[in-house]
């Protein structure tokens, strides 16, 4: 049983893995679309700007921490 617990949790961590990774690749992207629900913001560029990589570190740095069992408050 611990086993199945185990490939569930590696499963659950390299979604946020695999999604902060895809951050990091294509901030451009991600910052454009995450500056597009802003509207008509003055500072929707420089908001927009936190949807790429810096929303990756967080999603790799968390995927990370899930996989080796960090503790939830520690991400909270």
């Amino acid at each position: 049983m611990e086993f199945l617990q185990n490939v569930g949790l590696v499963i659950f961590a390299s979604l946020f893995v695999l999604s902060g990774v895809n951050h990091l690749r294509n901030h451009t992207q991600l910052a454009g679309y995450a500056a597009s629900g802003f509207g008509d913001c003055p500072f929707a560029t420089q908001l927009g700007y936190f949807g790429g990589w810096p929303t990756g570190v967080f999603l790799v740095a968390g995927g990370v921490g899930a996989a080796f069992g960090a503790p939830v408050a520690l991400f909270a």
